[in-house]
């Protein structure tokens, strides 16, 4: 939690988090990151990121917008980077490894950077049209 000076009655007086702290809240939930999961990445009281998220329509600037853009982008671009750590790894550990542990570490990087790029329930529509059509096909 952001923590202020003490209050006369031995409360925390709360600090208002600034602009790129908001963003970086909102960029988080647009990464499916939760309130409690951003508490761990931030520091940031779980509750009161709860409670920017609420307001969260008060935002819609422009730069805001494109402040929460870059915050998103710079946070796949790091997965990014990690993925190819990993792999480099991966290629180090592989020949002493269990192969089901290799394929393990690789499809979760993998799933990860898929998830944050928005990208991890494409297949779904695409499976759910192929058996619409099957089914649309057995009908006729």
């Amino acid at each position: 939690m952001i923590k202020g000076p003490v209050g006369s009655r031995g409360k925390r007086r709360k600090k208002q988090l600034d602009k790129k702290e908001i963003a970086t809240v909102h960029a988080l939930t647009k990464l499916n990151y939760t309130p409690y999961a951003i508490k761990k990445r931030t520091g940031i009281d779980n509750h009161t990121v709860a409670k920017y998220l609420a307001t969260r329509d008060a935002y819609t600037d422009p730069k805001f917008e494109s402040l929460v853009q870059a915050i998103c982008e710079k946070e796949i671009s790091d997965l990014v980077a990690l993925t190819v750590e990993a792999r480099d790894r991966l290629h180090d550990l592989a020949p002493s490894m269990n192969p089901i542990e290799a394929i393990a570490l690789m499809d979760r990087t993998f799933q990860q950077r898929r998830l944050l790029q928005g990208k991890s329930t494409s297949n779904i529509a695409t499976l759910a049209k192929i058996i619409a059509d099957a089914n649309e096909d057995l009908e006729d």
